[in-house]
C-alpha cells in the first residue's frame, strides 16, 4: 500500500513522533508511507503525480488548507483526514476557555465563538467554514480516541463518518531503574498543567519532582526548557511516577504512552482521552490526584504492580505495531469506498 502523509510542519511535536513511528513501521511491513510538507500548491502535485498513492492522509488541515485536498479529490485518489486536535470545531484548536476559567468549552456550535478570547492570533481558516466541507464531501475523519470522536459528533458531523484509531509506541527494552522522583513534562501553555506541577511540587515538599519542558509552549532545539529526547527518555526510564495533569480534552498525550511502556504508573486528571490509554490512577480533582500520588510514593508495591499492568495495556493494545495495523485498516476501508 502507498500512503501518502500530508502535514505542515511547524515543529516536531506528537503529530510528528506518530508520523515518523507510521513510516518506519511502513518500511517495516513492506509498504511504503511517504512524508509530504506542501510547501506550494505546485510541489504538491508534482508529489502527488509522481508518488501515485492509493489514499492521501492529512493532518493539520486548517494549516495546510483544502487546495491540496481538492487536488487530490479532482485526480480520482481517496482522502481521509487525521483530526490530532479540536481545530476542526475550535478557533484556538483546544477547545478550551482562556477567559481566567481555564476549562473545557461546553459549546456544541459556532454561536458563541466570537465571544470567546483568543489565546493567540493565528491566520486559519474559521472552523465552521472547513468542517461543513468535509462534511458535505463525506470525507471519512480519523481520531485518535473516542473523547475527540464525540467531540466532532456533536458539532454535527455524521457518525458513522468518523472513526478511532488509537495510536502507539514502540516497545523499548532499555534497562529501567526506580530513582524516587515525579516525573513532569510539558510546556508552559495552561492546558498541560504545568502550574498544577508546580504546585504540587510546593505543597508536597516530601518528594522530588523533576518538571522539564519548554518554557515558550514550542518543544524546538534552541528554545528555553528545551530537552533532547534522550534525556526525556532516561528520565521516563527512571523515574517513580508520571504526572499527567493535562486540563483540555487531550486527544491521546503520547508521553504517558512512551512512559508507560517502561512499566510506570501515570497520574492523571480523568479528561479527553487519558482514561482510554492509562489504567488505574485517573482522578477528578487536585485533592485526589495529591492522595494518589502520596499512595503511589508510599507503597512501591502497588506502583510496581499498577506499572507492569500499564506496560501489559501498552503490549497488548498500545504498541505501534498494533497502530499500525489499525490505521491500515482504516485505510483500506476509506479506499474501499472509492
Amino acid at each position: 500500500m502507498r500512503v501518502l502523509l500530508v502535514n505542515d510542519y511547524k515543529e516536531y511535536s506528537g503529530t510528528e513522533r506518530i508520523l515518523k513511528i507510521l513510516i518506519e513501521e511502513a518500511r517495516r511491513h513492506g509498504d511504503n508511507f511517504k512524508l509530504c510538507v506542501p510547501v506550494s500548491s505546485r510541489q504538491f502535485k508534482k508529489t502527488l503525480m509522481s508518488f501515485e498513492p492509493d489514499i492521501v492522509d492529512f493532518h493539520n488541515i486548517r494549516r495546510i488548507g483544502i487546495l491540496p485536498l481538492l487536488y487530490s479529490i479532482d485526480s480520482g485518489v481517496p482522502i481521509c483526514v487525521t483530526v490530532h486536535d479540536y481545530s476542526l470545531v475550535c478557533k484556538n484548536i483546544h477547545y478550551f476557555k482562556y477567559d481566567g476559567t481555564n476549562s473545557v468549552c461546553q459549546e456544541s456550535d459556532w454561536s458563541m465563538c466570537s465571544r470567546c478570547p483568543t489565546l493567540v492570533k493565528q491566520n486559519l481558516p474559521y472552523p465552521p467554514k472547513v468542517f461543513q466541507f468535509l462534511k458535505k464531501r463525506g470525507v471519512m475523519l480519523k481520531t485518535p480516541s473516542e473523547a475527540t470522536r464525540r467531540v466532532l459528533v456533536r458539532f454535527g458531523y455524521p457518525e458513522e463518518r468518523v472513526f478511532t484509531v488509537y495510536h502507539g509506541v514502540p516497545l523499548r527494552d532499555e534497562k529501567t531503574s526506580d530513582e524516587g522522583y515525579i516525573l513532569y513534562i510539558g510546556s508552559k501553555v495552561p492546558i498541560k498543567g504545568r502550574h498544577i506541577a508546580e504546585r504540587l511540587s510546593r505543597e508536597m515538599k516530601q518528594y522530588k519532582f523533576v518538571i522539564v519542558g519548554s518554557e515558550t509552549g514550542r518543544a524546538a532545539y534552541g528554545e528555553p526548557g528545551y530537552v533532547p529526547e534522550e534525556e526525556l527518555e532516561r528520565l521516563k526510564r527512571n523515574c517513580s511516577l508520571l504526572l499527567f495533569p493535562s486540563l483540555w480534552l487531550e486527544p491521546c498525550g503520547l508521553v504517558h504512552l512512551e512512559t508507560m511502556r517502561y512499566k510506570k504508573v501515570v497520574v492523571g486528571f480523568s479528561l479527553g482521552a487519558v482514561p482510554e490509554y492509562v489504567r488505574h490512577s485517573t482522578v477528578d480533582s487536585l485533592e485526589e490526584m495529591k492522595l494518589k500520588i502520596e499512595e503511589y510514593m508510599e507503597i512501591p508495591k502497588l506502583r510496581r504492580q499498577h506499572g507492569l499492568e500499564n506496560y501489559n495495556v501498552v503490549k497488548e493494545r498500545f504498541t505501534s505495531s498494533k497502530m499500525y495495523e489499525r490505521e491500515r485498516s482504516f485505510y483500506r476501508r476509506v479506499v474501499g469506498e472509492v
